[in-house]
């Protein structure tokens, strides 16, 4: 399920925008998780689930 940019509207600002090196933490929050790159770009991203909506988690996995 991929959503639109429109979909996020009401959500904050960006508050961290920065690189993390080796060995740096960063807390991640329980939210949904959107991001963009353009197409001069890779984008790798990695969600870990705790069993929470594993069903839905799973079927976009399988769908992306």
């Amino acid at each position: 399920m991929h959503r639109k940019d429109s979909d996020f509207a009401d959500r904050k600002p960006v508050v961290f925008g920065d690189w993390l090196d080796q060995g740096d933490v960063l807390y991640v929050p329980r939210f949904i998780q959107q991001s963009n790159t353009g197409p001069e770009k890779h984008y790798y991203h990695v969600t870990i689930s705790a069993c929470r909506n594993f069903e839905q988690a799973s079927s976009e996995f399988i769908n992306c």
